[in-house]
């Protein structure tokens, strides 16, 4: 290993070692904010939203076409 390597690993043990719960909550936030981001509405540019809008599009016209406005 190198002397840079060993160093990076004593100075964050240090500092974790001061304050446990930083790195803790760091942890929490980029949890939440990936959470967050997954369940978000990404749109209708979405596979989901694209397929949500074709289908509404295409059941309007079979609608239409069944009270006899489109032939």
């Amino acid at each position: 290993m190198s002397r840079y390597g060993m160093t990076i690993g004593l100075e964050r043990k240090d500092i974790a070692m001061q304050n446990p719960n930083v790195d803790i909550r760091q942890q929490h936030l980029i949890e939440h904010t990936a959470v967050a981001a997954s369940l978000d509405w990404s749109g209708w540019g979405s596979p989901v939203g694209l397929s949500i809008l074709i289908s509404a599009v295409g059941f309007f016209l079979v609608c239409l076409h069944w009270a006899g406005f489109v032939h």
